[in-house]
């Protein structure tokens, strides 16, 4: 395998090589120069140069032509192409930026210009690695340029050609940023971040918005839209990394943040709010498409006794060990969570009332068959829980929930580790109030 210390400079001229050397410390990197584009691009494909600097005007071919076949080729992924111009146009920043170029500089460059963009790019390397980023751009090669500049900091690039393409992509893999152009056929960028943040878990997913246009009015609908950031193309390669850095930075912090709100700290299970949200997301789906799905309430048998008898911290010990075991006899597709000191809820989706006792009773079961060892101690726990299934009846989040605790009461009047279930029971309308009365 090529090394990766290797800069590989082209340029016709001797005296702008020699000007580019000259800010290499070739203590740290091997440098390679040529003076025509076709021995550049195979010398690129070859050496997996970290840099290749390619001055716009080479004697056999365009510059561009070969920034476009380097940036192209899968040897050269994490290869970074510097583009050396006479003439800092618009234009030519442009034909370079879409060819897949993210730096440019003028011959006549400060010294240490360069060296010091070396020592960025390399210093830089690695600092995206496990980001899943999404580039969507109807433009291929703006795509690929994006894509090489990310993946040589380690992410891993995901690439849509508009925004419907885009959602997909998100619904089937966990992004952890996305990058939009502003304009794209079928579904422009606006509406993609707008469709976006209708989604609830992706409603703080990091966008940067990507535009030609840099007018107030366009930056103005990019960010109401819901984007974060907004960068007008072309831009530096180094900005465009920093800002990523810092996306990056944002999505690791909200995901240890929403999975600290949406796990309870002591047993590990589903949070309340969490659990809640998932069950009117089931009613919904089920009012949707007609889908069943049932709703399981539990609570520990005399818990009250563990504290009283042991102390708080055997009381957690039994609601961790309790936790542990119920999660175990689950089904991966059920949703499990605390709701309460030691009550707990599982929702069964695409399960029919039978079917939900049935798991009920596979709990109870692994329950009663396990222990907590505490203080030398083998403690013992069993559980009541009642079962509800969401219908005509029970159409509605806090009347399936109820039903479920009314039917928990029973097993606890009936004399405790058991599972019933509510069938043919009240109207929906006095459900609330029977529930709160039971207890």
């Amino acid at each position: 395998m090529a090394e990766r210390n290797c800069i590989l400079i082209a340029d016709a001229s001797h005296t702008a090589r020699r000007v580019l050397r000259a800010e290499i410390d070739p203590a740290r990197f091997d440098v390679i120069e040529t003076g025509t584009g076709a021995e550049a691009v195979e010398l690129a494909r070859k050496l997996q140069p970290v840099i290749v600097t390619v001055s716009f005007v080479l004697p056999d071919c365009d510059g561009i032509d070969v920034c476009k076949a380097v940036t192209h080729c899968d040897a050269n992924v994490g290869t970074t192409v510097v583009m050396i111009t006479s003439n800092d146009s618009d234009e030519d920043r442009h034909r370079a930026f879409e060819a897949g170029a993210v730096r440019f500089l003028p011959k006549g460059f400060q010294k240490g210009d360069l060296s010091a963009y070396v020592d960025a790019i390399v210093e830089s390397k690695s600092r995206l690695i496990g980001a899943r980023v999404l580039v969507a751009d109807d433009n291929p090669f703006i795509r690929s340029a994006i894509a090489q500049l990310l993946q040589a900091e380690g992410a891993e690039v995901l690439q849509a050609a508009d925004g419907v393409e885009g959602l997909k992509l998100l619904h089937a893999n966990d992004i952890d940023v996305v990058l939009t152009d502003y304009h794209m056929p079928e579904m422009d960028g606006v509406n993609f971040v707008l469709a976006i943040r209708k989604v609830r878990e992706f409603q703080t997913l990091p966008v940067l918005f990507l535009s030609g246009a840099d007018d107030r009015q366009s930056r103005i609908r990019a960010l109401d839209a819901g984007a974060n950031d907004f960068i007008r193309k072309p831009f530096e390669g180094m900005e465009l990394l920093a800002r990523m850095r810092s996306f990056a930075r944002l999505a690791e912090l909200t995901k240890a943040l929403k999975a600290e709100a949406r796990t309870d700290e002591l047993t590990g299970v589903l949070a309340r709010r969490e659990v809640l949200l998932r069950l009117d997301e089931l009613c919904a789906e089920s009012r949707r498409y007609g889908s069943q799905f049932s709703c399981v309430m539990l609570d520990i048998d005399h818990f009250k006794a563990f504290n009283d008898t042991h102390g708080h911290a055997a009381g957690d010990a039994v609601l961790k060990s309790v936790a542990h075991v119920i999660k175990g006899s689950l089904r991966q597709s059920d949703h499990f969570g605390r709701v309460g000191g030691e009550e707990f809820v599982i929702l069964c989706p695409s399960t029919p009332l039978a079917s939900a006792a049935s798991c009920a009773e596979k709990v109870r079961l692994a329950v009663q068959e396990s222990s907590v060892r505490f203080e030398g101690k083998l403690l013992q726990a069993t559980i009541s829980l009642g079962v509800a299934e969401f219908g005509d009846i029970l159409s509605d989040a806090d009347y399936v929930l109820n039903a479920a605790d009314r039917a928990l009461y029973d097993a606890k009047r009936l004399g405790r580790n058991r599972v019933c279930t509510f069938e043919n029971g009240p109207t929906p309308e006095t459900l609330p109030l029977q529930a709160a009365l039971a207890h």
